[in-house]
């Protein structure tokens, strides 16, 4: 995998030398895979690396894990590979590619649902205990409501 190095000073004190160092790494179509950060966790260095990532055939994400803690230098950071985590979020699609559910690490699901009634375009969005809201929009993409 390709990967970005960057420093980032902490202070505005020209005599202090500390950094924190940021890292992304990309897979072959460019895809962010991983972003960490260095830190510091109950008396260890080492990463805080952002979540594993699954990608279906198209592209899509189909599941996220949650962030980790990965103990060591840089050297280790890259020869390891992101896993994924035991809680994670998971997505689906429609046929047009438009994200229609996701369940979140407690299994709660939020879902969207699209349609056409009226020559109106109709957007319905649920949370986990069944919020909603509704976007109405015209041909052009406007509220014909206002």
């Amino acid at each position: 995998m390709w990967y970005a190095l960057t420093n980032n000073k902490v202070t505005f004190d020209a005599k202090d030398t500390s950094v924190i160092q940021t890292v992304l790494q990309v897979d072959g179509v460019g895809r962010a895979v991983r972003t960490a950060k260095t830190g510091f966790v109950n008396g260890v260095d080492g990463w805080n690396a952002s979540r594993a990532v699954e990608y279906d055939i198209k592209g899509r994400t189909v599941k996220e894990g949650m962030t980790e803690f990965k103990e060591g230098t840089l050297e280790d950071l890259l020869n390891s590979k992101p896993k994924m985590t035991s809680l994670s979020t998971s997505y689906e699609y429609d046929q047009k590619d438009r994200k229609v559910k996701t369940i979140l690490p407690d299994e709660s699901v939020q879902t969207n649902a699209f349609y056409i009634e009226e020559n109106r375009q109709i957007s319905e969005a649920k949370d986990p205990i069944e919020l909603g809201a509704v976007k109405v929009t015209n041909v052009s993409g406007v509220n014909p409501e206002f």
